[in-house]
């Protein structure tokens, strides 16, 4: 995809959970890739777009595991992978452990190891990039595996 339709895409999404909002009782979860949850560079997400809306009432909270499986859409096979030693996913606590860190409450102290570029991983869109985690994200979970 390209910026224009990610844009259109995550601007549709967040009228869709607009709508949604409306009509029940103002709560809802939204789950969807990190890419449309998290802050990019490129687009405003919908996770941009409700917090605009929403201010902190809008909370986007990004999934990472430390190693699992996916499906390629691509080659239609699932395949194993694991996060960087020195990314994200193992910055994050014990690694046996489900964890879960909130950016929003978290001391000076505690976020600026999250406020520089780290490696992280997402298997889906080509394996390592560099993210700055704090921005990103009002939090994270991080579990140690996930497969398909």
């Amino acid at each position: 995809y390209g910026a224009e339709r990610n844009a259109s895409r995550d601007a549709i999404m967040a009228e869709h959970a607009e709508w949604i909002l409306k009509r029940g009782k103002g709560r809802a979860i939204l789950w969807a890739h990190n890419g449309h949850i998290g802050t990019v560079p490129w687009t405003p997400t919908v996770g941009d777009l409700l917090q605009r809306r929403r201010g902190r009432r809008a909370y986007r909270l990004g999934l990472l595991a430390r190693e699992g499986a996916f499906h390629n859409h691509a080659t239609r096979r699932v395949e194993a992978w694991a996060a960087p030693a020195a990314g994200v996913e193992r910055a994050l606590g014990d690694p046996s452990a489900t964890v879960f860190v909130d950016f929003r409450r978290a001391t000076a102290a505690e976020r600026a190891p999250f406020l520089e570029p780290m490696p992280a991983f997402e298997p889906e869109n080509g394996g390592a990039f560099a993210s700055v985690p704090a921005p990103r994200f009002d939090g994270g979970i991080v579990v140690p595996r996930l497969s398909p």
